[in-house]
């Protein structure tokens, strides 16, 4: 059986998904894709109003080995890095860290980042030289 595809509307809602668990999120076992001991969940919906795809990375935490939303991975090929560090100052003031690394061939050229804290969490933008695409990681506490 394939798995779905989870329509999320606006993904930075996605957000409110960290530190919470498949079961306290009510996802669908046909949403859920088992990668070895972690989870994945696929999506698509929009990031500033523009197509964006990506997934939601579940760990086994605790004694119960409960899995639990850590990591959000979002992709836009239809938003442009500079637009998408605007719109995320604006809403997460300006960027507690930002750096722009030479050309590295694995990570697909001259990579640009920025990191922002929403609380205890954290949101990094990336892109590099050689992608057509921006991504925007979320996660769950201090590193990223």
């Amino acid at each position: 059986m394939e798995n779905r595809i989870y329509g999320a509307g606006d993904v930075l809602s996605l957000y409110g998904w960290l530190g919470k668990s498949e079961e306290e999120l009510g996802i669908d076992n046909e949403y859920i894709i088992a990668v070895t001991l972690c989870h994945e969940v696929e999506f698509e919906g929009t990031l500033f109003g523009q197509e964006a795809n990506g997934s939601v990375i579940f760990r086994p935490v605790g004694a119960d080995k409960v899995q639990t939303a850590e990591t959000v991975y979002i992709y836009s090929h239809a938003l442009g890095y500079d637009d998408c560090r605007e719109k995320l100052t604006e809403l997460y003031g300006e960027p507690e860290y930002e750096n722009e690394e030479p050309y590295v061939e694995s990570l697909g050229g001259c990579v640009i980042t920025c990191c922002f804290r929403n609380g205890s969490n954290k949101i990094k933008l990336e892109t590099a030289s050689e992608r057509d695409y921006i991504d925007v990681i979320l996660k769950s506490g201090e590193t990223i």
